[in-house]
């Protein structure tokens, strides 16, 4: 039975940032992703600020060839029925990335591969239990079989899936779902700014970004019951009200939905306990914001790397793990404020419940 100082359940950008961290520490590091890399992801645009853990993490060489655009400017009808431009040439970090989330993970897993982490793909998580050490149980195409550790971490996401095998609850404030479209362009000559363009309406927000691939990804969020409401499928819905929208109507009408519009969950949430006895929860699977935000891999990054200092304090202090409870919830607490004071920002709306419900003010 293989043994590791950490394994940590996730190979997105919170798992690869901590295996990479920690292993610069000199920890031996398991990392387990369920898949290899090739499904869709969602969250294509990195904020301009990703350098930062970046840089700290060492791989942007390694990311430099994965499938990017400049992200140049983020346009938004918010507030307002027009369309602002807030350029990234005002921004002090540069242009964001508009990124194929897929190849960004999976270089990143690969940095942390080539960093002498222990990174196996294609298996999934099925319980721990810990006696003096963590024994998890994992399985892939082949088998099923265990490892040891003597820390665990959680990095599966928003359905946290260690962390509730632990006993740890899900607390939600909103019910947001992100209905995601793919587009394509009617001919190869088409092309539309390389920006993140947000549109409100009077049920929620429109979401536009280009791919690398030259598509255009265009999310619609609103309340899971709003939509249910319409009684109407995903695609349909997402088709109606487009239509109806002021700019991106307008902007892509030389465009064409692709494949059938999925559903994401996109709520704001997070864990009752994001910490315990020799396990702790990073990234999404600690708390995860509503995309309104625009953060979230750059969220994801910084998360691995905080944690990893935490792994550093336990081995001298008892209190590191709350410590880094208590940092997340301060964190999480700020953001609350801050999503409440962008979304009463929109006041076109007052009747509309999806706008009542976030201009009232949240805690924690």
């Amino acid at each position: 039975m293989n043994s590791f100082d950490v394994a940590i359940i996730g190979g997105g950008p919170a798992g690869s940032s901590l295996a990479i961290s920690l292993r610069d520490q000199g920890a031996s590091v398991l990392m387990v992703e369920r898949s290899d890399y090739q499904q869709w992801r969602a969250g294509e645009t990195l904020d301009p600020k990703v350098c930062i853990p970046l840089s700290k993490l060492r791989v942007m060489s390694s990311l430099v060839d994965t499938p990017h655009i400049a992200s140049q400017a983020r346009l938004a009808a918010w507030g307002d029925p027009k369309l602002i431009e807030n350029h990234s040439i005002s921004n002090p970090y540069g242009t964001g990335w508009h990124i194929d989330r897929g190849k960004f993970d999976s270089a990143l897993a690969a940095a942390a591969a080539d960093r002498g982490a222990r990174v196996l793909r294609r298996t999934c998580y099925i319980s721990a239990f810990r006696e003096d050490l963590w024994r998890i149980t994992l399985r892939n195409e082949c088998d099923t079989f265990e490892v040891k550790a003597k820390l665990l971490v959680d990095a599966t996401g928003r359905i946290s899936q260690v962390a509730r095998s632990l006993g740890s609850r899900g607390i939600f404030y909103d019910q947001l779902i992100a209905l995601v479209g793919i587009l394509a362009p009617n001919s190869l000559d088409e092309s539309v700014e390389s920006a993140l363009t947000l549109e409100a309406v009077e049920d929620g927000w429109w979401y536009m970004v280009p791919l690398p691939t030259g598509r255009i990804l265009l999310a619609f969020m609103t309340d899971k019951d709003i939509f249910l409401g319409s009684r109407a499928s995903p695609s349909e819905y997402w088709l109606t009200l487009i239509k109806k929208t002021e700019h991106l109507s307008r902007l892509l009408a030389s465009y064409h939905l692709a494949e059938n519009v999925l559903i994401r969950n996109a709520s704001t949430f997070r864990l009752d306990k994001m910490a315990g006895a020799g396990w702790i929860a990073v990234g999404d699977a600690a708390c995860a914001f509503d995309p309104l935000a625009g953060n979230g891999v750059l969220k994801a990054l910084v998360s691995g790397i905080d944690a990893s200092l935490a792994f550093v304090r336990h081995s001298n202090d008892s209190n590191a793990f709350d410590n880094y409870d208590n940092s997340v919830r301060v964190m999480f607490n700020n953001y609350l404020v801050h999503r409440t004071a962008f979304y009463q920002r929109e006041k076109r709306w007052r009747q509309s419940s999806f706008w009542l419900r976030r201009h009232q003010s949240v805690t924690n």
